[in-house]
């Protein structure tokens, strides 16, 4: 191939290669991404002053963050053996920031906090230290770091970094759902202090402000274009092509809206069905989680590594699991959580997805009348809490508890 797609299709296992040639080529030659068009922008060909580019960090970061759910230690042993990589070869451009960012967010979405949050202080460092640093952009880290800390239970440590996130983010010009997603941020923080009402209206306000695409149901962008969109990343690293940059800003806007926006759409149709039932609002909360299932995208080539909507649905179940709890239909709440269990074991879910399951089933068999089932439940949350935070977190007590007072025998 005489292309730009050359060498994306060169980091790839041969057989894979071998199969995607043809129609990747076809495709290219379809947009007009023909070779006259990359003569000197491989990431191959960039000067040794430049280093690597961000392109080809961004490709090998992606493959590794991939992983860290699975290969938990050597994957954050070889981003961190990138990153200082990186450290060395290009500390002052904001793509050192970017990753900082992505990995620190990636971990926390893990629940794997103590690691997140070096990555994510040192991306807000290095943000403040960059003349070209966008608003936005820092007030994205300071919402990551937010959420960071609110699922530590750090609340007044997540509450001035929260509001600025929200400040800085309505300067955005390229992403119009930027402030919603940090509302969906403020939201948690007023559901850990109690303040539900609060609560509710944020997430209220976050999906008025989604575009209208995130209303419909997400499609699956199709499997060429995310390929395309992979060679233009590695092609064109600096923008410097300017056929490229539209073609790339394109498809970074069709992600957007068909990925991204939905993404989040859903994270707060979730939040807010929990937000009801905490409320007694039974009747808003199944439509929330409803509307959450019936928009759930089917799998998609761009949500594998980094979104996870299908991880979303078995928080949707444990949700629904709850509301059949508070309605006083045990059998059907049973069936509920047994399908969120199952779900989250078929795709590899972190610990914060297991702790609310488990946090649920022991609710459910409390409810029960089976004593020894609901501590063993509330217990296997704790530990997985405790893993994330320590022993001395709000929730990990408050679920040991729970266990001790259902079934005071088998107290440690």
């Amino acid at each position: 191939m005489k292309n730009i797609l050359s060498p994306f299709v060169a980091s790839l296992p041969l057989s894979i290669a071998i199969t995607i040639s043809a129609p990747l080529n076809a495709l290219a030659q379809d947009y007009g991404l023909h070779s006259e068009h990359s003569t000197t922008i491989a990431p191959t060909q960039a000067s040794d002053k430049e280093g690597k580019t961000r392109a080809d960090w961004r490709w090998e970061e992606d493959k590794l963050i991939a992983t860290l759910g699975t290969k938990p230690k050597e994957s954050l042993a070889a981003l961190n053996a990138e990153i200082n990589k990186r450290r060395r070869e290009d500390p002052k451009k904001p793509s050192l920031s970017f990753s900082l960012n992505v990995i620190g967010y990636q971990l926390t979405e893990l629940g794997r906090y103590a690691d997140a949050e070096p990555f994510l202080k040192e991306a807000i460092a290095l943000r403040k230290a960059l003349r070209s640093t966008k608003p936005a952009e820092l007030g994205q880290s300071y919402s990551n770091l937010a959420l960071l800390f609110i699922e530590q239970g750090r609340i007044k440590d997540a509450e001035p970094l929260i509001f600025e996130a929200i400040k800085l983010r309505a300067e955005d010009t390229e992403d119009p759902s930027a402030v919603a997603k940090s509302r969906i941020v403020l939201a948690r923080l007023y559901a850990a202090k109690g303040e539900l009402v609060n609560a509710e209206e944020q997430l209220k306000e976050a999906l008025r402000s989604f575009d209208t695409p995130s209303v419909e149901k997400s499609e699956t962008v199709p499997w060429g274009e995310f390929l395309l969109f992979c060679a233009y990343n590695i092609a064109n690293p600096g923008g410097s092509n300017i056929r490229l940059r539209k073609f790339g800003n394109e498809l970074q806007e069709r992600y957007t809206k068909k990925e991204v926006q939905p993404y989040f759409r859903l994270k707060a149709l979730i939040d807010l069905s929990g937000i009801f039932i905490a409320e007694g609002k039974h009747h808003l909360a199944r439509r929330m989680l409803d509307i959450a299932l019936d928009k759930a995208p089917s799998h998609s080539i761009y949500t594998t590594n980094h979104l996870g909507h299908d991880k979303l649905e078995a928080r949707a179940y444990e949700k629904l699991g709850l509301l059949a709890i508070a309605q006083g239909n045990l059998s059907q709440a049973r069936q509920y959580l047994a399908e969120a269990e199952s779900r989250a074991k078929a795709l590899n879910a972190a610990p914060p997805v297991y702790v609310a399951i488990y946090s649920a089933l022991g609710d459910l068999n409390r409810k029960s009348e089976k004593k020894k089932e609901a501590a063993h439940y509330y217990r296997r949350a704790a530990e997985m809490q405790d893993s994330m935070t320590g022993a001395e977190n709000a929730r990990v007590k408050a679920l040991r508890n729970l266990a001790d007072s259902v079934d005071p025998s088998h107290k440690p």
